[in-house]
C-alpha cells in the first residue's frame, strides 16, 4: 500500500486555507468566544505591558511575546485562543534591558528570543542573551537565564581580568532571522571590541554590525562573541537579516565609509550588504557590497528574502533634500547581481517625510511596500497607502492603493501577504486599529474597514493574527490584547467570505432552471442575492463555497455578468460545503513547477509540461527540497487538464522539466533528457529572463539542490 500522507492532511489544509483566507479552520467554522470584536487579553496583571512581537507557531496557532517591567513573557495560543503552554505566561528572563528584543519561529512550534542586558559591573557594557522556547514551551538553553551571545564571560573574569572595560561594548539594534535548517541568526550594532585584552581606541564613530549563527542546542557556528560581517572604520547603522533560503543569511545596513565632510542629518550614508553562506564564508567580499552610492543620504528600511536565492531591501533616498525622501527598492541575486537598474527602482516620491515603511515578499520575486505620510494632502492629513512591484521592479498599482477610504488620518501601518498575490493591511485611526484586504489587482475587496481594537498602541502583526498594547482599563498601564482576524470578520459578516460583486442589481441573468430537482440551484455556477456581499459558487455535491477574492472568482468565470441572481431563501437552504475552502479554479494557471492537491484529497502533484506527477512520501517530498508553503489548492476540473505521468519516487534526482540552481551559483538550469542517451539527464542553462518567460515556468518554484546532485551540461536554452 502506498503511503498518501494521511498523517499530513491537516497540515497540508491548514497551509492552504491560511494562503487562501486569513483565519485558522475551527476558529472560522465554529466562531470563538475567545475571539471577538476588542480582543483577547494575553495578560492581565497590573504591571504596565509592551507588546513586541508576534509569530507563527507553523500549526494554526501563534506565539506572543512581550514585557512587562524588565521582565520578558511569551505565550502560545493555538487557533482558538487557547494557552499552550503554561498559565498565565513563560517568563523568559527578568533582566532584559539596553534595547528591544527580537523573537522568530523556530518552525516547530516554539520560539528564538533574543535581548540585551547591562553588565551588572558596567553601565556602559551591555551583553546580548538569547533563549529558545521548544513547543511545549520549555526553556532549551541555560534555564532561566539564557545563553549568552556576546559579553563578558565568567572565564574572562576568572582570569585575571579583573578591568571589565577591557570587553565593554555598547551593543544595539538586536534583530533575528531563521536559518531555514532549524537554527537561527543574531545580528547586531557594535561600538567597540576588545582583541585579546586590549581593547580598540574608544572611537564612538566607529561602529561594525556582528552576527553569530546558533544550532536549535544552542551550539555557535561561528567565532565567539559573534564575526563582524563587514569590519571597516565606519559607522554601520541598523543591520537587518533575512535567511537565503539555503542556511545562509543576508545582512544589510546603513555604511558612512564615503560620507566625506558631510555631517549630521545631511551625512552621506550608503547601504551596503553581505552574504553569508552556511559554512559563514563572507560571498560579497571582506567588506561587503554598495548597494546604493551618490551624493545624498539613503537610509536603509528593511529586507526580504527575493525567491531563488536573491533578497529584497528597501530604502529612503534623500537626493531632493531631507523633507522630500522617496522610496526606492533593489532585487539582488545571491551573487550580489543587482536585477534592477543600478541604483534601485523608485516606489514614490513625496513632498513630506514617510513613516512607518513596510516591506514584504510577495513570493514571486517581486515586493509589496507599504507607508504612511503626510504627503498628497498635508503634513497633518495622514494616509496609509500600499504598492506592488513586480520581478522586474515595476509598479502595478498605479501611484499606490489607499489602505481605506475614511478621511481620518490613519498612520502606523502593517502588511502581511494573504498567499493569493494580495495584501492585508493594518494601521491606526487616532487609537483604533483596523484592517483591509488588498487584492492582487490592488482593489479595496471589503465594504467595509475592519474594525479590531478601541486603544490599541504599537501593534504587530503575522498572517493570522495580531496583538497589540492597550490602555483600555487605565491610561498608562497597557494591558497586551491579540486577536484572530478573521474570526473577526466571520462574526460580523455572517455571509463567511468576502468578495463583493457591486453590480448585483444590474445583473440580467436570473437563476436557471436545474435539470436536477435535488439541488434549487444549478451545479457550478455562482449566485448572489440582493444586498449580499457575497459571491457564492454550487458544487456538484450541491453544496455552497463563498469565493474568498476576485482573483479565485476569476479563475472560475470571465465575468461578473456571470453571477447568476437568486433569493436569499434559496442560498440559505443550501449547506455550505463542508471543505469550506475555496481552490483556484480551472482557469487559474499555476505554472509549471507548482505543486498542488485538490481540497480532502492528501496526495500532492508536482505540475510539468502539461503533466502531473505524484510525489508519493513526505521523505521524497523534503529530499528534493520542495517546500511545504509552495503547496497551492486547486480544483479537481483542473488538476484533471494535466496528464497522469509516472510517481515520483527517486530522491537522487528530479524529473525533466525541472528547473534547478546550485546555492554556489546563480545561474538556473532545466532538466532534460540527453538526446544522445534517453535513460541519461543533462541541465539546460536558462540565461536570461527573457528566455525564462517563455518556459511558463514559476519563478519562486526553482529547486536549490545539493552539489552531490550532479547532471551533464546540455546545450544552452535558446
Amino acid at each position: 500500500m502506498k503511503f498518501s500522507w494521511k498523517n499530513f492532511k491537516q497540515t497540508i489544509f491548514v497551509s492552504v486555507l491560511s494562503s487562501l483566507f486569513l483565519f485558522s479552520f475551527v476558529s472560522a467554522s465554529t466562531g470563538s468566544a475567545v475571539w471577538n470584536e476588542g480582543g483577547m487579553a494575553v495578560d492581565v496583571r497590573d504591571n504596565g505591558q509592551d507588546v513586541l512581537k508576534i509569530v507563527s507557531d507553523n500549526n494554526g496557532g501563534s506565539i506572543v511575546l512581550w514585557e512587562a517591567g524588565s521582565v520578558l513573557s511569551v505565550q502560545r495560543f493555538d487557533s482558538n485562543g487557547n494557552k499552550k503552554w503554561e498559565s498565565p505566561y513563560v517568563g523568559v528572563t527578568l533582566n532584559s534591558l539596553g534595547g528591544i528584543p527580537d523573537m522568530v519561529s523556530d518552525g516547530n512550534g516554539g520560539a528564538y528570543i533574543s535581548w540585551f542586558e547591562v553588565h551588572s559591573d558596567n553601565v556602559n557594557h551591555t551583553e546580548v542573551y538569547a533563549q529558545h522556547i521548544d513547543a511545549g514551551g520549555n526553556k532549551k538553553w541555560d534555564g532561566f537565564a539564557g545563553r549568552m551571545i556576546a559579553g563578558i564571560r565568567p572565564s574572562q573574569e576568572n582570569n585575571g581580568h579583573t578591568d571589565t572595560s577591557l570587553y565593554e561594548a555598547e551593543r544595539s539594534n538586536l534583530i533575528l532571522t531563521p536559518d531555514s535548517t532549524g537554527g537561527v541568526f543574531v545580528a547586531w550594532r557594535q561600538s567597540k571590541r576588545s582583541v585579546e585584552g586590549v581593547p580598540f581606541e574608544d572611537i564612538s564613530n566607529i561602529r561594525n554590525i556582528y552576527l553569530q549563527h546558533l544550532t536549535s542546542d544552542g551550539v555557535e557556528l561561528l567565532v565567539e562573541d559573534g564575526m563582524p560581517v563587514a569590519p571597516f572604520s565606519t559607522r554601520q547603522e541598523i543591520p537587518k537579516i533575512v535567511s537565503d533560503g539555503e542556511g545562509g543569511v543576508f545582512v544589510a545596513w546603513n555604511d558612512d565609509r564615503n560620507a566625506g565632510s558631510t555631517s549630521g542629518e545631511s551625512i552621506n550614508t550608503d547601504i551596503y550588504a553581505q552574504h553569508i553562506s552556511q559554512s559563514g564564508s563572507k560571498m560579497w567580499g571582506s567588506t561587503g557590497l554598495q548597494v546604493t552610492s551618490g551624493s545624498s543620504k539613503q537610509v536603509l528600511n528593511d529586507i526580504v528574502y527575493g525567491g531563488s536565492g536573491g533578497v529584497i531591501l528597501s530604502w529612503l533616498d534623500y537626493s531632493n533634500g531631507v523633507s522630500k525622501p522617496q522610496i526606492f527598492v533593489q532585487l539582488l541575486n545571491s551573487s550580489g547581481t543587482k536585477f534592477w537598474s543600478d541604483n534601485g527602482t523608485k516606489v514614490v516620491g513625496a513632498t513630506s517625510p514617510f513613516y512607518t515603511i513596510r516591506l514584504i515578499s510577495d513570493g514571486n520575486a517581486g515586493a509589496f511596500v507599504s507607508w504612511d505620510t503626510g504627503a498628497m494632502t498635508s503634513a497633518t492629513n495622514h494616509r496609509v497607502y500600499v504598492q506592488h512591484i513586480n520581478m522586474n521592479g515595476q509598479s502595478t498599482w498605479g501611484n499606490g492603493v489607499r489602505s481605506s477610504n475614511s478621511e481620518v488620518e490613519s498612520s502606523m501601518n502593517s502588511i502581511v501577504s494573504d498567499g493569493n498575490a494580495g495584501v492585508y493591511i493594518f494601521w491606526k485611526q487616532g487609537l483604533k486599529l483596523y484592517v483591509q484586504h488588498i487584492s492582487s489587482v490592488g482593489q479595496r475587496t471589503w465594504t467595509e474597514d475592519l474594525f479590531l481594537a478601541r486603544s490599541a498602541g504599537y501593534f504587530t502583526a503575522i498572517k493570522n493574527y495580531v496583538a497589540w498594547s492597550d490602555e483600555r482599563k487605565a491610561l498608562g498601564n497597557a494591558n497586551v490584547y491579540a486577536n484572530n482576524i478573521m474570526d473577526v470578520y466571520m462574526q460580523k459578516y455572517t455571509d463567511n467570505t468576502v468578495v463583493e460583486n457591486n453590480s448585483v442589481e444590474n445583473i440580467d441573468n436570473v437563476e436557471n432552471t436545474n435539470s436536477n430537482t435535488s439541488c434549487p440551484l444549478d451545479f457550478e455556477k455562482a449566485y448572489q442575492y440582493s444586498g449580499s456581499k457575497t459571491v457564492y459558487y454550487i458544487t456538484k455535491d450541491c453544496t455552497k463555497r463563498g469565493f474568498s477574492d476576485p482573483a479565485t472568482f476569476f479563475s472560475y468565470f470571465s465575468s461578473w455578468s456571470d453571477v447568476l441572481s437568486t433569493n436569499k431563501a434559496k442560498l440559505d437552504s443550501i449547506s455550505n460545503d463542508k471543505k469550506f475552502v475555496m481552490p483556484k479554479g480551472p482557469k487559474y494557471d499555476p505554472k509549471y513547477g507548482a505543486l498542488v492537491k485538490t481540497v480532502g484529497d492528501p496526495k500532492v502533484y508536482l505540475l510539468l509540461n502539461n503533466n502531473k506527477y505524484w510525489i508519493t512520501s513526505e521523505v521524497v517530498f523534503n529530499s528534493l527540497n520542495y517546500k511545504w508553503d509552495w503547496i497551492e489548492s486547486v480544483d479537481e476540473s483542473l488538476l484533471s487538464k494535466y496528464n497522469t505521468q509516472s510517481e515520483i519516487t527517486d530522491t537522487s534526482k528530479h524529473p525533466n522539466y525541472t528547473l534547478i540552481k546550485y546555492s554556489s551559483s546563480p545561474k538556473v538550469y532545466r532538466l532534460e533528457s540527453d538526446q544522445n542517451d534517453s535513460g541519461k539527464q543533462v541541465k539546460r542553462h536558462i540565461p536570461n529572463e527573457k528566455i525564462f518567460a517563455q518556459l511558463n515556468f514559476r519563478f519562486d518554484r526553482v529547486v536549490t539542490v545539493p552539489s552531490t546532485e550532479i547532471y551533464s551540461d546540455g546545450p544552452e536554452l535558446k
